[in-house]
């Protein structure tokens, strides 16, 4: 094919939507990941609602035998992704997360969570 018929058919293609960027799907859904500790695991479900980059939702987290829940709070602006985690235990005591990370596909979060002790630690949250 010549140079510029080559040039012409991606022209093409690329005006009629066939190569365009993925769209960016909302974050609402529900998210596990595990952190250890110790080497003890921590397994977490996140239960998320994002529209327009506001994040909300509850999230729970094991430690065997005991679950814990509290509220999620965040940001999102594409891939970026902020949240926090409060368990509350009592009416003055609270234990606070931070998760911090990427959005590296549709269903698969990268990052790094923060304890209020000042841990952190890898943690992959995948959806479904």
């Amino acid at each position: 094919m010549p140079r510029t018929s080559a040039f012409v058919l991606v022209a093409l293609l690329a005006t009629s939507g066939c190569m365009t960027e993925p769209e960016d799907v909302p974050l609402s859904g529900t998210w596990t990941g595990n952190a250890t500790e110790d080497g003890v695991t921590i397994s977490f479900v996140w239960e998320l609602r994002e529209s327009g980059g506001v994040i909300a939702g509850v999230a729970s987290f094991t430690l065997d035998p005991v679950t814990f829940t509290g509220d999620v709070t965040g940001s999102y602006t594409h891939p970026d992704v902020r949240m926090t985690l409060v368990v509350h235990f009592e009416p003055s005591e609270t234990l606070d997360f931070r998760w911090v990370g990427t959005r590296t596909s549709d269903d698969l979060l990268s990052g790094v969570l923060h304890d209020s002790d000042g841990g952190q630690f890898s943690m992959t949250l995948r959806r479904g």
